[in-house]
């Protein structure tokens, strides 16, 4: 169960390539414009994103741990929330070197879980 609570919330952080597409264009016009520059987007973004993976990460570690009655809390809180950050980063990675429509098929591929046959 604790994997695929897992496994769902990193395969839904393809959500994030909408909204990484749309600000792409926003961010490419003021980067022009000398505004900021990339790593201080970066930044930002990364910095703005981290309280709502917390969110999620502390609400679904509330809801699964003690349902499969485990004691350690804050270590599947950890690996969640480590896991949705480098999935996230991992997505505006994608997106930021593909078109939207390849970024969606590449990240969904990359993010599939592989079975092993024995």
């Amino acid at each position: 169960m604790l994997f695929y609570i897992a496994a769902f919330l990193v395969f839904m952080s393809v959500a994030v390539l909408p909204f990484f597409m749309m600000e792409r264009s926003s961010f490419l016009r003021e980067r022009s414009n000398g505004a900021y520059g990339v790593v201080s987007w970066v930044s930002a973004n990364f910095l703005c994103s981290l309280p709502g993976l917390a969110l999620i990460s502390i609400l679904s570690t509330a809801c699964v741990v003690p349902l499969a009655g485990l004691n350690g809390f804050g270590t599947f809180f950890a690996a969640l929330f480590c896991s949705l950050v480098a999935a996230e980063g991992f997505m505006c990675l994608v997106g930021a070197r593909l078109l939207f429509a390849c970024s969606v098929a590449v990240g969904r591929c990359c993010l599939l879980p592989r079975h092993q046959h024995t």
